[in-house]
């Protein structure tokens, strides 16, 4: 077999690249005269789209060439034999005399990036030139594709130049006022309840970086912070205007929940008569006329996938507020970036320790990585005259600890802190408190961030049978029944048995439809089960059918369809015109006229839809980890595969543990579960700022 054909063979066949990569390859290829270098060229290409498919955007020669390690061949090779005899290119590939050309084949392209011209070549050294679809860089020993190089670049230099301009000069008076009226005079925290520290320095440090990052954990209140920024910049900036603030998000689903959140807050403040007293109140207010958009619909991408705003025609807005910030792309990322204005001011929220973007790079990620060490220290982030600013200006405030916000938790630590954070500080706040999750479940997430395994399983080991955080091992069936039947107990199935029939078809005016949002709410949230894949016996498809099976009879024996009444759906498409988008969950419930119906709970009311109007609808008795990302449930089952999966990492690992707000149980062996600790996912040839 030739060198493509047996790469080939074995990428598609370990599910590392796609038919539609095999023939980018080939067509990729085209271009070079020399036929002799065909193959090479179509290999490399392969290579560099496996490691593109891997988030990547410009790998480096052992990224590139992971994917060629005898243990991960054998892997594959280990699961592709479950179900077929020995795949041909096994022995190739762990016996390193035969797989020598493909490394060879790489080792010579970095050292001749020209070589397979006009395929590859270096980066252009005058602007506007053409450059080459593959470009290699010798001195780094890296290769990617043009498009992501290019957004790569633009993206360092954008960034490094807002965190290299100095901070804005704030009268400190006029920040401490602003900060007490937001904080405490004008609250939006109900029974007398006050911000953690933190909360209130992202604030404070938001009036002086045009630039924030503003990172945290689930239920450390990032969007609730988010209000109380904007609305610290509206009295300390009388020139920034509610309606030219863009809250925007990579999924609809986020951007819909960001939007909620503002509004919940505003709504606190009008119950309390707080918006009522003049016009910086009405100017609070007024953040209900913020655009809310998803990163893709803010730049205005037309059928060419081109953006319509770009450095020649900007954004025409004052603050961008990207939620949701680890699910950025790259590529989305510098258009962005490029389209902000000179004077703009961008706040990115999001959880550095989240899965990254389904496409490539992690910028959030690689913005924060620096801060990961800190940990120990409790993420300090600002240098000593910054730091001193923020307590100054909140030493006044009552926090959730004590008054005003401790000038030592925040700065750096002399010598080399400041040289650890880089450009980064002074303009980010790790928030580190967490109001939502059990103290179990905020402990074990620390201990796999911090990739200890050995103390992650002793902790666990530590635990009761009935504490928050568990591991059991066994077939994926019984637990999942077990679990299923601890869950759906008779009293719930006789809640769900008593929304048959309900009056919610028509207008939203059902007298059943406040009774049926609620019950639908309780059911979604109580609990869920987290897969990483979808197929195999431990995956989505496989625990959905199995839950279906055994609920099915309970719920609505009548059913014959693919849905039934009381099954949890979520949907895999966005439905713009309906308000409804990919990820948003709801519940089946026949209706009076006998018809099924999803009904998707909203704040306070809810969204109901016939079947047939929704596509991309699927079972939710089970999901994987990336569907769940931005979700909570008070319980949580996480079932691990039963081999060593490529998707095992701490990220995904530390996802699905915080998707939980009471229990988590995990079902997998120690082994899996320390592996999977210890492997961080990478993804060379992103953001490099300094």
């Amino acid at each position: 077999m030739r060198l493509m054909e047996t790469l080939q063979a074995y990428l598609m066949d370990s599910g590392q690249v796609d038919a539609l990569a095999v023939r980018q390859a080939q067509l990729a290829c085209r271009p070079v005269a020399d036929e002799d270098l065909k193959d090479e060229s179509a290999a490399v290409t392969l290579l560099v789209l496996a490691a593109l498919r891997k988030g990547s955007p410009r790998p480096d020669r052992d990224f590139l060439l992971a994917p060629l390690q005898a243990e991960t061949v054998r892997g594959f090779a280990e699961a592709r034999r479950a179900e077929d005899p020995a795949p041909s290119w096994e022995s190739v590939f762990t016996d390193p005399a035969r797989c020598g050309p493909y490394a060879a084949a790489l080792e010579r392209l970095l050292r001749e990036p020209s070589r397979l011209a006009p395929l590859t070549g270096t980066v252009p050294a005058e602007s506007g030139a053409p450059w080459p679809l593959l470009v290699v860089d010798p001195a780094s020993r890296t290769a990617g594709f043009s498009r992501y190089w290019n957004a790569a670049l633009a993206l360092d230099t954008r960034v490094a130049g807002i965190l290299h301009e100095p901070l804005s000069t704030v009268d400190k008076a006029t920040a401490a006022q602003a900060l007490k009226e937001v904080f405490e005079d004008q609250t939006i925290l109900r029974d007398n309840a006050r911000f953690h520290s933190r909360q209130i320095a992202a604030a404070a440090l938001a009036l002086r970086a045009r630039f924030m990052v503003l990172s945290g954990g689930p239920g450390t209140g990032k969007t609730s912070v988010v209000l109380q920024v904007l609305r610290t910049l509206l009295r300390v900036y009388p020139h920034i205007q509610p309606d030219r603030i863009v809250l925007c998000a990579p999924t609809g689903r986020a951007k819909a929940r960001l939007g909620q959140s503002v509004d919940n807050g505003l709504d606190e403040l009008r119950k309390r008569g707080s918006a009522g007293g003049g016009p910086v109140q009405a100017r609070d207010q007024g953040l209900r006329t913020c655009l809310r958009k998803t990163v893709y619909s803010l730049l205005g991408f037309g059928a060419d996938g081109r953006p319509r705003y770009n450095r020649r025609n900007p954004l025409p807005y004052q603050v961008i507020v990207v939620d949701e910030a680890s699910m950025v792309d790259l590529c989305s990322f510098a258009a962005l970036l490029e389209a902000a204005s000179p004077a703009c001011r961008i706040i990115l929220s999001g959880d550095m320790h989240q899965l990254p973007s389904v496409e490539a790079g992690a910028v959030l990620g690689d913005l924060t990585e620096r801060f990961g060490d800190l940990a120990a220290e409790g993420y300090p982030t600002c240098g000593p005259e910054c730091a001193r600013w923020v307590a100054g200006v909140t030493k006044a405030l009552a926090v959730d600890s004590g008054t005003g916000v401790p000038e030592r938790t925040l700065v750096l630590s002399a010598p080399d802190g400041r040289a650890r954070a880089g450009a980064l500080a002074d303009h980010t706040m790790i928030l580190t408190h967490s109001y939502r999750s059990t103290r179990e479940i905020v402990d074990l997430s620390a201990l796999v961030n911090a990739g200890d395994s050995g103390a992650a399983l002793a902790f666990i080991a530590g635990l009761g049978d009935r504490a928050a955080v568990g591991l059991a091992e066994g077939p994926a069936s019984g637990e999942v029944t077990r679990w299923l039947a601890e869950h759906y107990t008779p009293e719930v199935i006789r809640e769900l048995r008593a929304l048959r029939g309900a009056e919610i078809t028509g207008d939203e005016s059902g007298r059943d439809l406040a009774a049926v949002a609620a019950a639908a709410q309780r059911v979604l949230a109580a609990s869920c089960i987290l897969t990483l894949v979808h197929h195999g016996p431990c995956g989505r498809v496989t625990v959905s059918s199995l839950a279906d099976k055994l609920l099915r009879p309970q719920l609505d024996k009548e059913g014959r369809g693919r849905f039934f009444h009381g099954q949890p759906v979520i949907l895999g498409a966005n439905h713009h015109d309906l308000d409804l988008y990919n990820g948003d969950m709801g519940l089946v419930v026949r209706a009076r006229d006998n018809s099924l119906r999803a009904v998707f709970p909203r704040a306070g009311t809810c969204s109901v839809q016939a079947l047939d109007r929704l596509y991309g609808l699927e079972s939710a008795f089970a999901m994987t980890v990336h569907k769940a990302q931005g979700s909570e449930f008070d319980r949580v089952l996480l079932v691990l595969p039963q081999d060593r999966s490529p998707l095992l990492s701490r990220q995904i690992l530390y996802t699905a543990l915080t998707r939980a707000r009471q229990r988590v149980r995990i079902l997998g062996t120690g082994a899996l579960l320390a592996h999977a600790i210890s492997v961080r996912e990478k993804r060379p040839g992103g953001v490099s700022i300094r």
